[in-house]
């Protein structure tokens, strides 16, 4: 005999079908913006339009992986071009500047390309995460690798730049003049006294 699931779990599912869907497909966004950061893709970018072969060319990658990775970039909003309906070897593409900023201005608040990197790093130790759910212990912190590494001081730098020495530091030496024990400050408190929200988890140990 077959039933009928009821409507409100029907809708509960779809809805969180959708946003299972959703999250894969900010995934997929997540290993493009990768590929971009790791080849110098939006670095290039960033002095100028370009062509797919100009872009090949300067980052010493393959032309027709070049074309793939643009025609996704434009599609999912990150990049733009300058004619859709040009021919694919003559269409010029660009990145916006406020993308330019998340994407490749290494002192900006707004930097998020080694969260990118970082996250990607622990991606890659999922089958040892899996072992050690099943086993106990851990995951050494040298096994993930220079991504997880590089992902995690690109990710502080701009709050030492920017925030840090102007928001938290002048405050830190007044309020701990004589003392010797180490102190925690997170960039969501440095935030706050900017009126700026964090992006960061968790603190910075100084």
């Amino acid at each position: 005999m077959t039933t009928t699931q009821p409507a409100a779990d029907t809708k509960s599912a779809e809805a969180f079908a959708e946003r299972v869907f959703d999250s894969v497909l900010g995934l997929i966004d997540s290993w493009s913006i990768y590929i971009g950061d790791k080849l110098g893709l939006y670095d290039a970018l960033a002095e100028g339009a370009l062509t797919r072969d100009e872009l090949a060319s300067q980052t010493h990658t393959h032309w027709r992986y070049m074309g793939e990775w643009l025609e996704q970039q434009v599609t999912t909003g990150i990049l733009e071009v300058d004619d859709p309906a040009a021919e694919p070897a003559d269409r010029v593409f660009s990145l916006p500047e406020g993308h330019r900023e998340v994407l490749v201005d290494r002192d900006s608040l707004n930097y998020l390309a080694p969260f990118v990197r970082l996250v990607t790093a622990g991606g890659q130790q999922l089958p040892a995460i899996l072992d050690a759910y099943r086993n106990g212990g851990g995951v050494p912190w040298e096994q993930y690798g220079e991504d997880m590494r590089t992902g995690q001081g690109d990710m502080k730098r701009p709050w030492f730049v920017n925030a840090l020495a102007s928001d938290w530091f002048p405050h830190a030496s007044r309020s701990t003049r004589g003392s010797h024990s180490p102190m925690r400050v997170s960039p969501t408190s440095v935030a706050a006294r900017a009126g700026r929200r964090s992006r960061w988890p968790g603190g910075i140990r100084v």
